[in-house]
């Protein structure tokens, strides 16, 4: 209920709800902290998209292959446990070539996960729209 006075008082609904007219994709979002994750979920779902959450790599991996071909893996790089967002997106990758990834950290980021698209922490919701967009228009062309 807080939190979601607090996302409203900033706006965070309005922002989200630009992204009504795309495709809807199911999402994958794997983050260890819950108050992003629940950020993140919030935003997807306003733009009318389904969302799964993980809160380790562990969980995001049996979730992948448990279930079906996700459209967008959502995942942080730095996460504890065995699993990090990076060898959880390589394995995605390998496994489903066709799903869009997309890697978030607060911290710098292993040059390596630069192959990736990556969205930086702290983020707003119109930088996570541009984020997915961005991926969207890459694959389409």
């Amino acid at each position: 209920m807080i939190l979601s006075f607090y996302l409203e008082s900033l706006g965070f609904r309005d922002d989200c709800a630009n992204d009504t007219e795309r495709k809807k994709l199911l999402v994958l979002i794997v983050e260890d902290d819950s108050d992003i994750r629940t950020l993140a979920a919030t935003c997807f779902e306003a733009w009318g998209h389904i969302v799964i959450s993980a809160e380790s790599g562990e969980e995001g991996l049996r979730i992948l292959r448990d279930g079906g071909p996700i459209d967008l893996l959502f995942t942080d790089i730095v996460m504890p446990g065995t699993v990090n967002g990076l060898e959880l997106a390589d394995w995605a990758a390998k496994r489903y070539p066709a799903m869009r990834i997309l890697l978030t950290s607060g911290y710098i980021a292993d040059p390596a996960a630069r192959r990736l698209p990556f969205l930086p922490k702290p983020y707003l919701p119109n930088m996570l729209s541009a984020a997915v967009e961005r991926i969207r228009q890459s694959q389409a062309a």
